[in-house]
């Protein structure tokens, strides 16, 4: 099993915490993937993150440069049968 774990971005020097609970895991046997919101922005990294083996995956930041791959996204998603607004009003979901 893989955990995937979400972060505003990484490595950052200010989520030393998140570090130490990612390596954690990965001293449990825990497989885990990072899958950051945004680049990197800081200059330095932590040691904390250095030792961190987990990949990371970077979601485009602004999905106007990536158009191709928002619609390839849209295109791969399950059909439904709720369109959002009649779904969003219902008493019950669909």
């Amino acid at each position: 099993m893989t955990i995937a774990v979400i972060v505003k971005g990484w490595p950052r020097l200010s989520e030393t915490f998140i570090a130490q609970e990612i390596l954690g895991l990965e001293r449990r046997g825990l497989r885990q993937l990072i899958v950051s919101l945004r680049q990197p922005t800081d200059k330095a990294v932590h040691e904390l993150n250095r030792r961190v083996t987990a990949p990371v995956t970077y979601l485009p930041e602004y999905l106007h440069d990536a158009p191709a791959r928002l619609l390839r996204a849209l295109a791969a998603a399950p059909p439904t049968s709720c369109t959002p607004r009649p779904a969003w009003r219902a008493t019950r979901p669909c």
